[in-house]
């Protein structure tokens, strides 16, 4: 059984009517067919019982495959469109996501989801999610929501770069005044961060990239078109098939460190990871390893992601 109290909880506002909210949460068909969950794979499971919504959800990290089977059911009390996700095949038997939908006001909906979760936590990627890592699953999961209600364009990173590569200036003032080796050396350390997270959930999205890009010409000071970028990809993922993420992260961070720009190193990995899709608890672990062996603190490197997070969402 799952545990009675939340492992964790979020919510957001949706721009959209609460029945139209609630019916596309249920609408497994459209999730599916439309590819709503970055990163995952969904596709039909044959049904236990009449009008049972039974998914597969399969989801590559690196070289392997993490799959889950889950019902979509409809929860109690029936008149706040309760909605749950019950995990019932795979190494997650047990947790239910809960949905609860409430209106605001007239075209404005407030989504509330919960993870409870059973005491040996919940597999995903590289490991067991903390609870930040739950809280960071739930709220890109309601982000891709939110994104297929109201329409999302490919490609656009969600959120100014720019505004957050500004709010890391404190991070970054002290590269202009480096000799030109030093610049280069850090340059080439800090865009390996940022290609290791924007890889690790398996590929590098169009608005990744565009970050990736932005990220070598403001810090690094050059001009990454677009063939550069996709041979940084397949260098960076292929030397993460040969060595492992852990130790290719050890040695970047451990880098990073002895120049003094582990901070820096996180927040660039941090702004790749949240600038399209939110967050993926791959690309968190991936930016807890960095910081790790950067000596970066779990304290200072989370508020480097909520730093990073305002400011792609325009927030001060």
């Amino acid at each position: 059984m799952a545990d009675e109290s939340p492992l964790a909880s979020v919510s957001l506002e949706i721009e959209r009517g609460r029945d139209v909210v609630v019916d596309q949460f249920f609408d497994v068909d459209h999730a599916i067919r439309a590819k709503i969950h970055h990163g995952m794979t969904l596709s039909w499971l044959p049904a236990s019982r009449p009008g049972e919504h039974r998914v597969r959800q399969e989801m590559p990290v690196l070289t392997s495959v993490q799959t889950d089977d889950f019902v979509i059911e409809r929860g109690e009390p029936d008149t706040v469109g309760a909605w749950v996700k019950r995990f019932v095949g795979g190494p997650n038997v047990g947790t239910r996501i809960v949905g609860e939908f409430t209106e605001v006001d007239a075209g404005k909906t407030r989504v509330r989801l919960q993870a409870f979760v059973p005491r040996g936590g919940f597999a995903f990627g590289f490991g067991k999610l903390s609870q930040l890592g739950m809280e960071k699953h739930l709220h890109k999961f309601l982000q891709e929501h939110r994104t297929s209600l109201q329409g999302y364009e490919p490609g656009r990173a969600r959120g100014a770069i720019q505004n957050a590569l500004e709010a890391c200036r404190d991070l970054t003032s002290s590269l202009v005044t480096l000799p030109a080796d030093e610049r280069r050396a850090v340059g080439s350390n800090l865009l390996e961060a940022a290609y290791v997270v924007a890889v690790s959930d398996g590929e590098a999205d169009d608005a990744e990239r565009d970050a990736l890009r932005a990220i070598a010409r403001v810090l690094c000071f050059v001009d990454l078109d677009e063939a550069g970028c996709d041979k940084m990809v397949v260098s960076v993922t292929d030397a993460l098939k040969r060595q492992g993420i852990e130790q290719r992260c050890e040695k970047v961070g451990a880098r990073l460190k002895a120049m003094n720009m582990a901070s820096l190193g996180v927040a660039v990995g941090a702004l790749v990871a949240q600038v399209s899709h939110g967050i993926d608890p791959q690309e968190l672990a991936v930016i807890g390893l960095l910081a790790k062996s950067g000596g970066v603190s779990e304290t200072e490197w989370t508020a480097l992601l909520r730093k990073i997070d305002d400011a792609l969402s325009a927030r001060r």
